[in-house]
């Protein structure tokens, strides 16, 4: 019983024959029709199948994009809207103040002998690169700080108040990188005074044009620092929850 066994594992498989040209047609034939067969039943029972087996992935829907969103567009501002708009339509027909018309372009160096002297001048012209524009930080010098809230929600349309506190009766400029504009100027980029308390506050307005998060900077000439707000502007017609 042990020998046969072993004998049995020990033992060579026997050769087949090889079968002969025709026998070997009709087998190939009889491979390829059950085959064919079994392709052809699994493609009536799931149409997805055969698309399926021939690009070698599974035949997924994409899904819906979302519908774009209406930003609106930028109305364009009259010369005559503001003092601030006006120093900008010169620029542009003079060509002669640069700084007048990016941020990118540094303003011109603050004199405060004669802002005190004529502040009107210097509140009567944008500067978007103003700013930048902060005092060097040393003991007597004040650090701007915000007395709004830095993040703010609003929908488009409306408008928000910007309060920062600085130097009494000192200029402070804000600038606007993501569309909208402020009462006081009708521009991205406007400049006031601060009253006797040091406190100045700007109108942001969410124009046409302007979705999403807009980053505000503003800037004092007599303070050190800056302040950056971010306001994120909703469509009209969504409800803030």
């Amino acid at each position: 019983m042990a020998a046969s066994a072993v004998a049995f594992y020990l033992q060579a498989p026997k050769k087949q024959a090889s079968p002969g040209p025709a026998e070997g047609a009709a087998s190939t034939a009889s491979s390829r029709k059950r085959v064919e067969g079994r392709g052809t039943l699994d493609e009536g029972q799931n149409p997805t199948a055969g698309a399926a087996a021939k690009t070698g992935t599974a035949a997924l829907e994409a899904p819906a994009a979302p519908p774009p969103q209406d930003f609106g567009r930028f109305e364009p501002v009259k010369a005559d809207a503001s003092p601030q708009a006006a120093s900008v339509a010169e620029a542009l027909k003079k060509k002669d103040h640069p700084e007048r018309l990016s941020a990118l372009l540094p303003p011109k160096p603050f004199d405060k002998a004669a802002f005190e002297a004529q502040p009107a001048a210097y509140l009567s012209v944008a500067e978007p690169g103003r700013c930048y524009q902060s005092a060097q930080p040393g003991q007597d010098v004040p650090m701007l700080s915000a007395q709004s809230p830095l993040s703010s929600r609003i929908k488009q349309g409306e408008s928000i108040k910007l309060t920062v506190k600085t130097v009494p009766m000192a200029p402070f400029s804000a600038t606007s990188f993501d569309g909208g504009a402020f009462t006081e100027s009708k521009l991205n980029c406007v400049t006031v005074r601060a009253d006797k308390e040091g406190v100045a506050s700007v109108t942001f307005v969410a124009t046409p044009g302007t979705l999403n998060d807009c980053h505000i900077l503003g800037a004092a000439p007599l303070s050190s620092g800056q302040v950056r707000f971010v306001i994120e502007i909703q469509p009209a017609a969504q409800q803030t929850p």
